[in-house]
């Protein structure tokens, strides 16, 4: 589904320039779960918005499902292969002048959808995500895993072969990022959609993902399978103290 070949970053300011990526090449398989790991700086957030089209490289090239994307393609060329994926950001990215069923319909309104059409499949979303109850409410009104399942939702409407996710639990509790991670999951066995995972979170990364990619110093240090956690740790307020008051 997605091929890395050769792939370097760098930026440069007022100190001269970093490298964020160098060098890198690796491939999904479709259907997989990929996870990205690494320190603070490794080049993590770097790699997924390079992956999903949000900047392009200053070398080396993406291919995604046979077809090429580097720094000479069309921007014509480049918004059909966009449209292939969608991404839930850590913050949720809602716009919040709309209510929910608006924002999960978003996408489909930019496309050119009827506003029948595009609110029809945007309540059939929120009923998967579990939110059909809230499609009137607004954005400052919900939790935080409310919003992300909107973020999802909003994300799923486009029917994306490749969905990218960026530290998708750190803003939760453990609970929550639990249920929000039993969602992905269900959204993986469901839409069969190709997921890459970016997070810090190691717990995370060994409940969800089929393969981890290591990151450090904007290389790959590691890549391969992982032994996957059955069930995700999740500690609670009795669990820290671990005996009773006295």
């Amino acid at each position: 589904m997605i091929t890395v070949e050769n792939l370097s970053m760098d930026f440069t300011g007022k100190a001269g320039s970093a490298k964020a990526l160098s060098d890198v090449s690796f491939a999904i398989s479709a259907g997989e779960i990929l996870g990205i790991v690494g320190k603070s700086g490794a080049g993590k957030t770097t790699l997924l918005r390079l992956l999903s089209f949000q900047m392009r490289p200053n070398s080396g090239r993406i291919l995604i499902d046979g077809e090429p994307v580097d720094h000479t393609t069309s921007a014509r060329a480049l918004r059909r292969i966009v449209q292939q994926s969608a991404t839930v950001f850590q913050g949720f990215s809602l716009l919040y002048n709309r209510n929910v069923v608006e924002n999960v319909a978003l996408p489909l309104k930019l496309r050119g959808m009827s506003r029948s059409q595009r609110e029809e499949k945007a309540r059939d979303l929120l009923n998967f995500v579990g939110l059909a109850h809230r499609a009137r409410a607004y954005p400052i009104t919900l939790s935080g895993g409310e919003a992300q399942r909107v973020a999802i939702a909003r994300a799923l409407v486009t029917d994306p072969k490749i969905l990218f996710l960026d530290e998708p639990t750190s803003a939760l509790d453990s609970q929550t990022s639990k249920d929000i991670l039993d969602l992905v999951k269900r959204t993986h066995q469901t839409y069969g959609v190709t997921i890459v995972l970016v997070s810090h979170q190691i717990e995370v990364v060994r409940y969800m993902c089929d393969r981890v990619l290591h990151l450090e110093q904007g290389r790959i240090k590691r890549l391969g399978p992982i032994q996957k956690a059955p069930q995700f740790h999740v500690e609670t307020m009795e669990q820290i103290w671990g005996m009773p008051d006295v």
